[in-house]
């Protein structure tokens, strides 16, 4: 009987955490594998500081990639996961410092660790080969509120269509196809692809397609298995 993994995709603040366990098998000779998203988590608009800085604004949250069963027969044999949630999600920048420092290109860009257990560093206790997958879509410019000061107070939801409108300039850019490593190197998603002065605003991109490919260690049935995927702001020049 086959041994699989129950595995479970956490977010939070800028960081989505994920932990693998095993779990037994059904009578079946199958293993049905999960991951679930817990509802709270994210960057929340308004509840983060951007006024006056450079920021992400918003990363995905909300995802589920369902249950899937395990057709693989031996180790290494590789799964795909789809997230089953049809609604968009979206990775979103803020750019409110002023003129003299907004002159700059940047990334936003994403990482993900290596999957370990208990974050130990031997070969054995890594789980090799896995992979964050998604597509972005056309850049769109984000609403931003403002006081009477002209103080930015926040950014609208962009999973709120009413907060967003056609990017119609060049200097913003998304990233077609993501394809993110365990343990490998950071990917750009979003970005400024020029110094050129522009006003301030905030852009954003929606992650499609999402889903993460593993290959199933079967050897390592009855370890727990964590990495995380950080977002963050890079090559701001």
């Amino acid at each position: 009987m086959k041994k699989g993994l129950l595995a479970t995709l956490f977010v939070t603040a800028g960081v989505l955490t994920l932990s693998l366990g095993s779990t037994n098998a059904h009578a079946e000779d199958n293993t049905d594998l999960k991951i679930e998203i817990t509802p709270d988590g994210g960057v929340t608009p308004g509840k983060d500081p951007l006024a006056g800085k450079l920021a992400i604004a918003y990363i995905p949250t909300n995802m589920d990639f369902g249950k899937n069963a395990n057709t693989g027969d031996g180790a290494g044999v590789v799964n795909v996961f789809k997230d089953t949630i049809q609604k968009s999600t979206f990775i979103a920048v803020s750019d409110d410092r002023p003129d003299a420092e907004r002159a700059t290109k940047w990334d936003a860009v994403a990482k993900l660790s290596d999957f370990t257990v208990g974050g130990s560093t031997a070969d054995a206790d890594k789980l090799a080969n896995a992979k964050l997958e998604f597509t972005t879509g056309a850049v769109q410019e984000l609403k931003v509120n403002r006081d009477t000061d002209d103080n930015l107070t926040s950014v609208g939801v962009p999973t709120d269509p009413t907060n967003l409108t056609a990017y119609s300039g060049k200097d913003i850019a998304n990233t077609a196809s993501v394809q993110i490593d365990a343990g490998g190197s950071t990917k750009t998603v979003l970005s400024r692809t020029n110094a050129s002065l522009i006003d301030k605003g905030a852009f954003a991109t929606e992650i499609k397609d999402r889903q993460l490919r593993v290959a199933l260690p079967q050897s390592q049935a009855g370890k727990t298995f964590t990495a995380q995927l950080t977002w963050s702001l890079a090559n701001v020049k």
